[in-house]
């Protein structure tokens, strides 16, 4: 016997050995019989009888016959894991840091700031913008700017300088021409510590005031400009929950009431089709580098009042002029306050926009919704909607959508071979197949395992066929000898 035998022809060998010892004295032959060939069972089954008719001395002969079965198959192949299922994720947002661009930037500014910065002695400009600081955590502030923005967009620009004596204690001179709101700190509130309420008004805190300023003039400021969180920042007190956050939700949320989507308020319109919608460069500045460009680089206008851009310039969209301008108001309401409302006929428009002006947080955002709005059912089946949203991701470079319609794609290839073989191009038909699960090896190897164990059935059952007891019983029974095979 071969020593390399598995386990399974080590039990047959040592079941034939423990029977031959059992009928020491009865047993006249042991007959070993490899069956990779049917001949050799037949011609041994021959030769058994043939012993059996020969024999004259013995009136009871015994014969063993020890079957040998072929090696048995290998294991099955063992099924790969399937791959997880890919679940797009939102990439880390806007944060509130991103207006310290805007912070103290000439860039589209209406507002001037002249003061006295007494570090160096020097008179020195700040810039600010009066939508920013008509939502800004100072009252003072606030309520200043709502008015002269009232005043500037319905023509009362003569009441402008009526309002110094209302905020005199803060400024010497509050002034608007051409279109620019100039006013001038009163000598007791230095440039540097006005700025520190820009930053906590633009950012939601302040760089190193601890280092710059003594709690009791801090205290001072809170009081004049009527920002107590100016001072609970100072403090790190979380009294009245005056955290960064906190201090930015409040701001978006005035900006979403008092100023999100008027036209007297705005210096940029989107025009779809013959509708508009409008907004202000300062905050399209912020969210997207393709804005930013389109602002500074001398794209297009950015000094005038009212600045028209067609939002889908060059795309080629199919769907409605109503969902086109719902994909707008959502991509509005992500720059206003971070918060877009989608559905299923406006999320494809949306995630256009935001690829087409860089807004990978806006992106995302829609890959996300995608993603948990597809039918697991009709995706699994076979869905055009998967190989829809596949071309749709292509073009648009939506790389987690991609990989999911990749997924169902690959992992139900026979659902979808019909619907992509005259629909996707050549390379990305190579893709699927080459990412199909399971993959083409585990078949290979499974039709292999199939047609070893289909023959190793076969044999065995031959063998069972020739060493039937009854069987060779009937065959012997003509012969007078008493003849018995085991």
């Amino acid at each position: 016997m071969n020593e390399n035998f598995d386990l399974q022809r080590s039990i047959i060998e040592e079941d034939i050995m423990n029977v031959v010892k059992k009928n020491e004295d009865n047993v006249c032959a042991s007959y070993l019989i490899s069956s990779d060939l049917d001949i050799n069972v037949t011609l041994c089954m021959h030769r058994v009888i043939n012993a059996a008719y020969q024999e004259t001395k013995v009136s009871t002969l015994k014969l063993l016959v020890s079957t040998c079965l072929p090696p048995p198959v290998r294991k099955c192949p063992r099924l790969p894991e399937k791959r997880e299922k890919p679940q797009p994720l939102e990439r880390i947002g806007f944060s509130f840091e991103n207006n310290q661009s805007l912070l103290n930037n000439s860039a589209f500014s209406d507002v001037h700031i002249i003061g006295m910065n007494y570090e160096n002695n020097e008179i020195e400009n700040l810039y600010a913008h009066s939508i920013i600081l008509s939502c800004s955590c100072s009252k003072v502030l606030e309520n200043l700017f709502t008015k002269l923005k009232y005043l500037a967009a319905n023509d009362k620009i003569e009441e402008i300088p009526e309002l110094y004596s209302e905020y005199s204690t803060l400024f010497k001179t509050i002034l608007y021409e051409e279109k620019i709101f100039k006013l001038e700190l009163v000598e007791s509130i230095s440039t540097q510590e006005f700025i520190t309420i820009l930053e906590l008004t633009y950012c939601g805190k302040t760089i190193n005031l601890e280092k710059k300023f003594l709690k009791g003039r801090i205290d001072e400021l809170s009081l004049l400009f009527d920002a107590p969180s100016l001072k609970n920042f100072y403090d790190k007190c979380d009294l009245f929950n005056e955290g960064s956050e906190n201090i930015m939700q409040d701001f978006y949320s005035k900006l979403n009431t008092n100023f999100f989507g008027k036209k007297e308020y705005a210096d940029v319109q989107f025009k779809i089709g013959d509708n508009y919608r409008y907004a202000n460069k300062c905050f399209l500045f912020v969210c997207s580098d393709v804005f930013k460009v389109m602002f500074t680089d001398g794209f297009i206008e950015s000094s005038s009042s009212m600045t028209e851009i067609n939002l889908f310039e060059g795309q080629e969209l199919t769907n409605s002029i109503e969902d086109q301008i719902k994909g707008c108001e959502a991509f509005l309401q992500h720059v206003y306050h971070r918060q877009p409302v989608f559905d299923s006929n406006s999320v494809c428009t949306i995630l256009a926009i935001a690829h087409l002006y860089n807004m990978n947080h806006l992106e995302t955002q829609c890959e996300v919704f995608i993603s948990k709005s597809i039918n697991e059912e009709n995706a699994k089946n076979g869905s055009e909607e998967i190989v829809t949203l596949y071309l749709f991701s292509k073009l648009y470079n939506a790389k987690q959508l991609r990989k999911l319609c990749l997924y169902y794609m690959t992992n139900n290839y026979a659902n979808y071979l019909p619907l992509i073989q005259n629909s996707l191009e050549e390379e990305d038909l190579i893709e699927i197949k080459t990412n199909v699960w399971p993959p083409s090896y585990y078949y290979t190897e499974l039709e292999k395992y199939e047609k070893e164990k289909a023959n190793y059935e076969s044999y065995k059952k031959h063998l069972q066929h020739f060493t039937n007891f009854k069987r060779v019983q009937s065959l012997l029974s003509s012969s007078t000898n008493n003849c018995i095979l085991q």
